[in-house]
């Protein structure tokens, strides 16, 4: 899990779609805006990944807890 965190934390990086502050802190950049929702998997794999994430985690926090 750590290995993908990282993969598209450094790909997001290199993109520039993502920035890191001073202190560690991940932040999106204007990059990651989009008006248009349609084909936004294609256009912007990074924001697409975060919505999915986002919709599930009530779900996947549910699960996490189940494991410990």
């Amino acid at each position: 899990m750590e290995e993908t965190f990282q993969h598209i934390l450094n790909k997001g990086l290199e993109n520039k779609f993502l920035k890191l502050d001073g202190n560690g802190e991940v932040f999106g950049t204007e990059k990651l805006l989009y008006k248009d929702t349609r084909n936004l998997r294609k256009k912007n794999e990074f924001l697409y990944h975060a919505n999915q994430l986002t919709y599930h985690k009530p779900e996947l926090d549910k699960i996490l807890l189940s494991l410990t």
